[in-house]
C-alpha cells in the first residue's frame, strides 16, 4: 500500500485505508476522494503521509457506474427528497433549487441515504407498534435533564454577557477556564469558513473581532455538540447528524447575511439546534424511533409527522422543551419549536422562517441527515417573509456547502 507524503498529495487521489488522527479517530475514511478540505484537515492534525490506492486514486467510486445509471439514481433521489413539495405549478424556489441539488448529489461519493441514522455498530432495536402514547415530553425531559445538560461555563458566560461592566478580557477569562473550549473556539474562528486575513491568537482577540454575543453563540454550539457526542457515540451516526445540522446552521447564517441581518451567528446556532430533540428521542426512545423511521420510509412521509402519530409529539416539541429547560433565548426556542410549521410562530417569525428554509435546503442538498428520507415541507409564506429573490439561492447554496465542509471537521474533532 503506497504512502503519499502530504506535499505530494493531489486532489482526486483516493485514500486506500482509514486515516486516523492522534486521538485514534477516523479523519478520512477509506475510499474517500481527496478534496481541498481533506488537505486542510491533514495539515491541521499534522498528518505526514496518507495511504493512496496504487493507481494514484484516479478511479473515483462513481466512475464504475455508467452515466445513464448515475443519472437514474440521482433522479430517483431527487424525486424521493422533493416528493412532499411536488405541487403544480412548482413554486419558483423549488424550481430553482432542484437542478442545484441534483448536481450536488451527483458529485457525492454515495447517495444521501437520509434515513440512515442509527450507527451500523449499534444494537438493532425491535420495532414496537404498541409504543405510541407511552411517553410524554415532560417525562423525557425529566429523565434526561442531567444527561443532556449544558456545562456550567455556559451559565458563567451568560452572566458575563448580561453584566454591562464586562470586557472582552472578562469573557476570555471565563472561556480560559475550559482549555478544550478555548482550543475549539480558536480553531473555529481560524477556519476557512471565517477566512480572517490574519490568525486570531486569543479568545480576547476573537471577542473584539466577532463580538461578545457572537463568540458566546459559537461557544454554545460547540458545547451542545460535545454534550450529545459524549452521550450517543456508537448509537447514532453523529457525523451524518451534525453534517445536516451544521449545514442547516451555515445556510441559515447565509440567508441572514443576504438579508443584511445583524448578529448572524445566532441564526447559525438556531440551525445547529433545530433537530436537537431528535437526538434525545434516539437516546430515550430507540424502539419507538426505529418504528417511526421504518414507517416514515415505507409511507414516504416526513419523519416528524410519523413521530406525532407514534408518540403524540415530535422532536420539535421535545427540542423546544429542552431549550426551555436550558433557559436559552426565546427566539431559539420558538425557531426550534416551529421549524416545521413556521406560520405558527408568534414573536420570532423571521428567525423561524429562516431555520425552516435552511432545514429544507440542507436536506435537499444531501448534507447528511437526521432520519427523514424526504424534505419535511416548504412554507411559501415563510419564504415570502425572507424577501430574498429565488435567483440568489444557487450562490447561497454553493457558498453554504463549501462553508459546511470547511467547518464540519472542526466541530467533529
Amino acid at each position: 500500500m503506497p504512502m503519499m507524503k502530504l506535499d505530494q498529495l493531489r486532489l482526486g487521489m483516493t485514500a486506500a485505508a482509514d486515516v486516523l488522527n492522534n486521538r485514534n479517530q477516523v479523519l478520512i475514511p477509506q475510499g474517500t476522494v481527496i478534496e481541498a478540505p481533506h488537505l486542510r484537515a491533514l495539515k491541521i492534525w499534522g498528518i505526514a503521509s496518507v495511504p493512496i490506492v496504487e493507481n494514484g486514486g484516479k478511479g473515483h467510486p462513481r466512475e464504475k457506474t455508467s452515466g445513464s445509471q448515475l443519472k437514474k439514481e440521482v433522479l430517483e433521489e431527487i424525486n424521493r427528497l422533493f416528493r412532499p413539495v411536488y405541487k403544480k405549478p412548482l413554486h419558483p424556489v423549488i424550481k430553482t433549487i432542484i437542478p442545484v441539488c441534483a448536481k450536488a448529489i451527483s458529485q457525492k461519493q454515495e447517495l444521501t441515504q437520509s434515513g440512515r441514522v442509527f450507527d451500523s455498530e449499534s444494537p438493532s432495536f425491535p420495532l414496537d407498534e404498541q409504543a405510541a402514547g407511552r411517553l410524554t415530553v415532560e417525562e423525557i425531559i425529566r429523565n434526561t435533564k442531567d444527561l443532556f445538560s449544558l456545562p456550567d461555563i455556559h451559565n458563567q458566560l451568560m452572566a458575563e454577557i448580561n453584566n454591562p461592566y464586562s470586557s472582552a478580557a472578562d469573557i476570555a477569562g471565563v472561556v480560559g477556564n475550559d482549555p478544550g473550549l478555548t482550543a475549539r473556539l480558536l480553531r473555529i474562528v481560524n477556519s476557512a469558513f471565517y477566512g480572517f486575513p490574519s490568525k486570531i491568537e486569543s479568545v480576547a482577540q476573537g471577542v473584539s473581532i466577532l463580538g461578545t454575543k457572537e463568540l458566546c453563540d459559537l461557544a454554545l454550539a460547540t458545547s451542545v455538540i460535545r454534550v450529545f457526542d459524549d452521550a450517543l457515540k456508537g448509537v447514532v451516526n453523529m457525523k451524518r447528524f451534525w453534517y445536516h445540522s451544521v449545514g442547516c446552521g451555515v445556510i441559515a447564517k447565509e440567508l441572514a447575511v443576504c438579508r443584511n441581518e445583524t448578529g448572524v451567528e445566532r441564526f447559525f446556532v438556531m440551525g445547529i439546534l433545530h433537530d436537537i430533540g431528535r437526538l434525545v428521542l434516539f437516546s430515550q426512545a430507540p424502539k419507538e424511533m426505529a418504528w417511526a423511521l421504518t414507517s416514515a420510509s415505507e409511507q414516504e412521509k416526513p419523519l416528524y409527522q410519523v413521530e406525532k402519530e407514534c408518540l403524540g409529539f415530535s422532536h420539535a416539541d421535545l427540542g423546544h422543551a429542552l431549550l426551555r429547560e436550558w433557559r436559552l433565548p426565546e427566539a431559539y426556542q420558538e425557531a426550534v419549536y416551529h421549524h416545521h410549521s413556521p406560520s405558527a410562530a408568534r414573536r420570532f417569525k423571521l428567525e423561524t422562517a429562516i431555520v425552516h428554509t435552511a432545514d429544507m435546503l440542507s436536506l435537499a442538498m444531501g448534507m447528511g441527515g437526521s432520519g427523514s428520507t424526504c424534505i419535511s415541507g416548504f412554507d411559501p409564506p415563510a419564504w415570502d417573509l425572507l424577501d430574498i429573490e429565488p435567483g440568489f439561492l444557487p450562490q447561497i447554496m454553493k457558498t453554504s456547502e463549501q462553508g459546511t465542509k470547511d467547518l464540519i471537521g472542526v466541530f467533529n474533532d
